[in-house]
């Protein structure tokens, strides 16, 4: 392998890892908007019904 391969290789790894840690993070930060989502949604119930 010459130079330019191996740079072209290392060019490919960092964008997979990038790829992926921006797809791990977002699918948390869905998840996590969602438990959000649902955690007010009940102590929005709650409230009212305590009034």
């Amino acid at each position: 392998m010459t130079h330019r391969d191996y740079v072209l290789a290392a060019y490919a790894a960092a964008f997979a890892v990038m790829t992926a840690i921006s797809a791990m993070t977002w699918f948390r930060g869905r998840t996590y908007r969602r438990q959000v989502e649902i955690v007010a949604k009940i102590r929005h119930g709650a409230r009212h019904e305590a009034r």
